[in-house]
């Protein structure tokens, strides 16, 4: 049987973290997407484009940023355990560029634009898919 999505934060690691000790492991909590959240998101990205000449899509950089981060925002409510990239490490616990737990919106827009494009592709490719989710769910203790 088919059930509905359960839109509760589900603590996510990626694929290439989940071999570290959990106590090591960055975790993601990602919100599931429905159907409706799919569309916002396609919302999001359209606007950061448009028609150009000879017939070519002409893509605005930082609209394409903005939607990134609005999309990492509206799927993740807290990231525990990531270690932000030198150019950062002033946001992180004493000044060692460690953010051990955040929920607030500045950091975490922070560390959405620190994230690889590999990754940050990880994290929203899991809140559309509730297996793979589940695949990565932390093992540890919360």
């Amino acid at each position: 049987m088919i059930k509905g999505i359960e839109q509760q934060p589900v603590p996510y690691v990626l694929e290439d973290d989940r071999t570290s000790p959990p106590s090591e492991q960055t975790i993601f909590f990602i919100v599931p997407k429905k159907s409706a959240d799919a569309n916002k998101t396609v919302s999001r990205y359209a606007g950061a484009s448009k028609d150009g000449r000879g017939g070519f899509r002409e893509f605005n950089v930082s609209k394409l940023n903005d939607a990134d981060v609005q999309e990492f925002l509206s799927i993740v409510t807290e990231v525990r355990n990531f270690g932000l990239s030198s150019v950062n490490k002033k946001y992180g616990n004493e000044s060692s560029g460690i953010v051990k737990i955040t929920k607030d919106e500045m950091l975490l827009t922070i560390i959405c634009q620190d994230l690889s494009p590999t990754y940050l592709t990880e994290v929203f490719d899991a809140a559309n898919n509730s297996t793979m989710l589940e695949k990565g769910k932390y093992k540890g203790k919360l």
